[in-house]
């Protein structure tokens, strides 16, 4: 699990290996979010289960069945809901979306930490995620091939490519911008605890 001391409103550079474990480290704001659709599933469970009993003892089990499903149905719904309130943090869509409309053929898009903090990049953006300071254990055996693209970024590549004509966006924990080895930059969006920079203005 990533260190519980990272500064609030920051993001992991390390990917979670536990499914559950991003639950731990959400910002207070998300987590207050999440008090609706969490009372809500509580009711929905409780009066739900109890219907579904009370029914079912009257020998209409038919009825105590469909309340279940019903019961089910709201369950799935307000998780989906939840889903919605930590998209800012647990995805990339919101990046996704503005590298669509920018990124070009040529251009270079890093993400500082490990490559499955920001995977999602590429379903929203046709480009190859290159990793700085960060792993790709989802790559590992990929990498491995002489044929295969570079996608371990150097801090002397990345400085070269910053002061080139080439266009590089960088996606970093804002906890992590004043500390980058680059020279000027350009923020592109702020959010869920990162920051796109581009080296060049839009």
């Amino acid at each position: 699990l990533p260190s519980p001391a990272r500064p609030t409103g920051s993001h992991p550079l390390q990917a979670f290996k536990y499914y559950f474990a991003p639950l731990f480290e959400l910002p207070p704001g998300t987590l207050a979010g999440l008090e609706g659709p969490l009372i809500k599933a509580a009711l929905a469970f409780s009066v739900g289960t109890f219907a579904a009993w009370r029914i079912h003892r009257r020998g209409r089990r038919m009825v105590a069945i469909l309340v279940l499903s019903s019961m089910m149905a709201v369950f799935c719904l307000l998780a989906f809901e939840s889903l919605g309130v930590c998209e800012e943090i647990l995805s990339s869509r919101q990046f996704g979306k503005v590298l669509s409309r920018h990124f070009k053929p040529g251009d270079r898009a890093i993400v500082v930490g490990d490559f499955e903090t920001a995977n999602s990049l590429n379903f929203y953006a046709p480009l190859l995620l290159e990793v700085y300071q960060g792993k790709a254990a989802v790559l590992e055996w990929g990498l491995r091939f002489s044929d295969t693209p570079s996608s371990i970024v150097s801090t002397r590549d990345l400085q070269m490519s910053w002061k080139s004509s080439q266009r590089v966006f960088l996606l970093c924990p804002n906890d992590r911008v004043s500390t980058l080895p680059v020279a000027r930059s350009y923020v592109v969006l702020r959010s869920g605890g990162r920051t796109l920079l581009c080296n060049q203005p839009l």
